[in-house]
């Protein structure tokens, strides 16, 4: 995980749509848990 600054738009973009898929991944996985374990 580098905390450098974004050069290109482009990939700043990219990183978020990555950030924000992986954090709709973590949200699902931990319902899934909650779910199960309750």
């Amino acid at each position: 995980m580098n905390d450098s600054p974004p050069k290109k738009k482009t990939k700043q973009r990219s990183y978020s749509v990555r950030e924000k898929l992986d954090a709709v991944r973590r949200m699902q996985e931990v319902r899934m848990e909650v779910v199960a374990t309750g």
